[in-house]
């Protein structure tokens, strides 16, 4: 089983999270895929979560006018958890442009990492993922 892929927006490096939430989780769309909170930052990041040197900004974004940037430095994540709707494989990808060497596309399922994409130095926008991610539920 493979539902739509899921399309993160995000400038630098990104963390998906795939764990169950204690809060809201976002909907499910009616292929019972889930559907990210502000999947473009357009609202400022709303249902994301942002360590210090990250944030939203309006400066080069993929498309819209928003996008999620991480400074230079450890650490440094922005990430969305949400729980799948029924066991399976899940394609997680981003478009991504960073602004040095060592960044990564990391996608984790209940915490563990199921998949890291490192990232070169490119400021253009490239499309990163399509990383097939395993839900056991």
């Amino acid at each position: 089983m493979r539902p739509a892929r899921t399309a993160l927006l995000a400038a630098l490096a990104l963390t998906a999270a795939l764990a169950p939430v204690t809060a809201t989780p976002p909907a499910l769309a009616a292929t019972g895929v889930p559907v990210l909170a502000d999947p473009g930052f357009e609202l400022g990041g709303a249902g994301w979560q942002f360590t210090p040197g990250t944030g939203t900004a309006g400066n080069y974004p993929h498309s819209g006018s928003r996008l999620a940037y991480l400074d230079g430095g450890a650490g440094r994540q922005v990430s969305q958890s949400f729980t799948a709707a029924a066991p399976g494989v899940y394609d997680v990808s981003a478009w991504i442009a960073t602004g040095g060497p060592n960044a990564a596309f990391t996608v984790r399922v209940n915490g563990t990492v199921a998949g890291t994409v490192p990232l070169a130095a490119r400021a253009a926008y490239a499309g990163v993922g399509e990383h097939p991610c395993q839900i056991v539920r």
